[in-house]
């Protein structure tokens, strides 16, 4: 029934080269190595069950390869395009050996993380369209209709709307369309820009630029707090001392934020500062990190409240990204039709005030 479900046609294609893989592709392939893992298959049969199917033969041959020659599984997937947060679970369970469990919170995350993606991409359709129509009717005013009505009005000279208002008013409207230009182009730039070369930034710098960028620093503060209390815990479950989970975290190479801050957290420790103050420094920390550290460093529960307070961040990322997309569509729309109310009223009102003399 197994094999039913997952062999359509075996495939013959020669491995093609991935950039980016979607987040359908690796929830469907971690999907189908958690259940077969779960049913006693070994990873390397759990991926040949897997190549069976011609969709993910490719994923399921390369990983296959590439642990034939010794690379670690968190490597295999980052050079394969998963996400970030898929490659640092799966770097930390080296360390924890839970890869089932680690496959599961993966899968969680993916889902969460394509929920909140199609819901954007289906509230920023009307806006990208709207933002399109403006972008041609600035085109448009600029290069024919403004120059036109220049001329139409030149002709109007006797009236009460005077030549120097109105080349004030079509200088006003010019500089506003060229403004708009400029800050759309902008915008366009710097994301580029941080998609592409983001990885070169220091993550000092990284923290700055966050930190400083409003909802933005709210979001990353609530991610990296989420990602640092569920590894750091996951590291302590696992029998690992409070100095060598911080010691784990400060060498991986896919969070350079939590990279930072577990640096900074082990120099903490050895000049025996607080670990309260020095975590209510980290701008990208939630203070309750170290209000959990401050209370359950010694009793204990420290792995257990931190697990905990995860789980609960995961609930507060998920309503915090729900609300901001729900207000995404309606503020466009007001900033937008605002603007174009605000171009055609500069455009008609000399011809009103002509129409008042005739």
């Amino acid at each position: 029934m197994l094999l039913v479900l997952l062999m359509k046609t075996r495939t013959t294609n020669t491995p093609r080269k991935r950039v980016k893989l979607s987040l359908r592709e690796q929830q469907l392939l971690l999907n189908r190595l958690t259940s077969l893992l779960k049913r006693g298959y070994s990873l390397n049969k759990s991926l040949q069950l897997i190549a069976l199917d011609q969709h993910q033969h490719y994923l399921a041959k390369a990983i296959m390869d590439s642990l034939s020659k010794g690379e670690p599984l968190d490597l295999i997937f980052k050079n394969l395009g998963f996400s970030n947060f898929v490659v640092s679970f799966l770097y930390f369970s080296r360390s924890t050996g839970n890869m089932d469990v680690t496959l599961i919170n993966c899968m969680n995350l993916l889902k969460h993380q394509q929920a909140f993606q199609e819901k954007f991409k289906k509230v920023m359709q009307y806006p990208s369209m709207l933002l399109l129509f403006l972008v041609f009717l600035f085109i448009s005013l600029k290069l024919f209709v403004i120059p036109s009505l220049h001329n139409l009005y030149k002709g109007f000279q006797s009236y009460n709307v005077g030549q120097g208002q109105l080349v004030q008013l079509f200088n006003s409207i010019n500089y506003f369309i060229n403004s708009f230009f400029i800050i759309f182009f902008l915008c366009c730039g710097i994301t580029l820009f941080w998609k592409y070369f983001n990885i070169n930034i220091s993550p000092s710098l990284k923290i700055k630029i966050y930190s400083k960028t409003p909802i933005v620093n709210k979001l990353k503060s609530l991610e990296s707090t989420y990602l640092f209390s569920y590894h750091f815990s996951s590291l302590l479950d696992s029998g690992i001392s409070i100095k060598n989970a911080l010691q784990i975290m400060s060498e991986q190479q896919h969070l350079p934020i939590i990279k930072e801050y577990s640096i900074s957290f082990i120099q903490t420790i050895y000049k025996g500062d607080s670990i309260k103050e020095t975590i209510e420094d980290f701008t990208l920390l939630e203070n309750e990190v170290g209000i959990i550290f401050e209370r359950n460093l010694h009793d204990g529960t420290l792995a257990k409240d931190l697990r905990n307070y995860a789980d609960i961040l995961v609930d507060t990322i998920t309503t915090k990204m729900l609300r901001i997309i729900s207000f995404i569509q309606p503020i466009i729309y007001i900033l937008f039709g605002g603007i174009i109310v605000t171009i055609y009223f500069s455009i008609l009102y000399p011809m009103f005030e002509i129409m008042k003399h005739l």
